[in-house]
């Protein structure tokens, strides 16, 4: 074996890169020239991780075992006694359990020894999360894994190159399968688009600006330099959240969604600026469609900032009788895939990315997106769905 081999697998949206990862999985560990190896699957989500294990790897019969701490990550990568090799079989983790503080301590004084070649390593969403700290501390500890990097959306921006990060020298990808590919196998549908209510369209230069740092890299800045951003976009975001474009907008959706859902069992998503922004929609939606047709999937503070966001927050505990968050959003993840209603999930940011429902049918994009964040975005309306989808918009 060589060691500390990397590729990059550029696989399109829907078009079964887990289902890869799952079936290399599970032949790597039978393989007996790998002596029985460790392989980790990378992820940088905790609903991504538990869609994974749930929906691909269980399915399969593929035992699976979860990081669920740093804790639980250092036992696993001290596990073997003296000579402390790690433990073996296939294990899924979060990214953000590699922490430098702990594991780079362990590490330099000689408490976790891998040098063994047979680590095998399967970063999903590689795009996203193999830039930073935590993917440099990943890398330092197995210095002689196989890393295989799997997107959809490779980037090539001077600080976010995934092909430099994945590529061995002369080797751009190990594989591709494009759009083309994957629509002509039938495997994933063509999206068509149509720009609506051109009268509220965004001039380029404010696209460029509320859009000039993606999630990942707003939370690598320092608290300072998010005030700043937050305070130079601030303006923008005020306007998009006004009454009177909120108000025209939702008109359009009702109408579109009477028009063409409403007698399908297919189903939309709305993808809004912000969480206050998911808010004013579902208030704005619930005065011409009764309010069971749609529901918001968002993330939740301890102490809210925003009272929109608080009294809604306050409203979801009274109607689901619980405070799990997590678990509200679950249960409306399953009935949005599962159960006639909700009709309509309305997001700002989660389930935009590696979402899988093939009753999506139609994405209503009021959130300025560009890149590979809005090929991800519009790719979660491409999956088939028996007969009754031919494209997803």
């Amino acid at each position: 074996m060589r060691k500390g081999i990397r590729s990059l697998i550029w696989h399109w949206q829907g078009s079964g890169k887990t289902l890869t990862m799952a079936f290399a999985s599970w032949k790597l560990l039978r393989d007996p020239r790998l002596g029985f190896p460790t392989i980790f699957i990378i992820v940088d989500r905790r609903d991504l991780q538990k869609q994974i294990v749930e929906e691909e790897f269980a399915p399969l019969g593929i035992g699976v075992e979860v990081i669920t701490s740093t804790r639980k990550l250092v036992e696993v990568l001290t596990w073997g006694g003296k000579e402390r090799e790690g433990k073996r079989g296939i294990f899924i983790c979060l990214i953000q359990k590699f922490k430098p503080e702990k594991l780079k301590k362990l590490h330099d004084a000689g408490k976790i020894n891998l040098e063994r070649e047979n680590i095998i390593i399967f970063t999903d969403e590689s795009h996203r999360s193999q830039y930073g700290v935590l993917a440099n501390v990943m890398r330092g500890i197995f210095k002689n894994a196989f890393i295989f990097g799997f997107t959809g959306t490779p980037l090539t921006k001077p600080e976010r190159n995934t092909f430099e990060k994945f590529s061995p020298r002369g080797e751009l990808y190990l594989d591709r399968y494009g759009i083309l590919d994957s629509v002509n196998d039938g495997f994933t549908l063509p999206i068509k688009y149509a720009a609506r209510l051109p009268e509220l369209h965004l001039r380029e230069e404010v696209i460029e600006e509320l859009s000039e740092y993606e999630e990942e890299v707003v939370e690598e800045l320092s608290p300072e330099e998010r005030r700043l951003w937050r305070r130079k976009v601030r303006p923008k975001l005020a306007l998009l959240k006004s009454p009177e474009k909120i108000e025209k907008v939702c008109k359009d959706i009702v109408r579109y969604f009477l028009e063409k859902i409403e007698k399908t069992p297919l189903k939309a998503m709305v993808a809004t600026v912000d969480r206050e922004c998911c808010v004013l929609f579902k208030r704005e939606l619930d005065k011409y469609l009764d309010p069971k047709y749609s529901e918001i999937v968002m993330t939740y503070q301890a102490k809210e900032k925003s009272r929109i966001v608080d009294e809604y927050k306050r409203e979801l505990e009274r109607r689901f009788k619980k405070s799990d968050f997590e678990e509200i959003n679950s249960e409306i993840i399953g009935k949005f895939r599962d159960e006639k209603f909700p009709r309509i999930v309305i997001v700002s940011d989660m389930l935009l990315t590696g979402f899988d429902a093939k009753n999506l049918w139609v994405l209503f994009l009021y959130k300025p997106l560009k890149e590979h964040r809005l090929l991800q975005a519009i790719a979660r309306t491409n999956r088939p769905f028996g007969d009754v989808k031919e494209f997803g918009c």
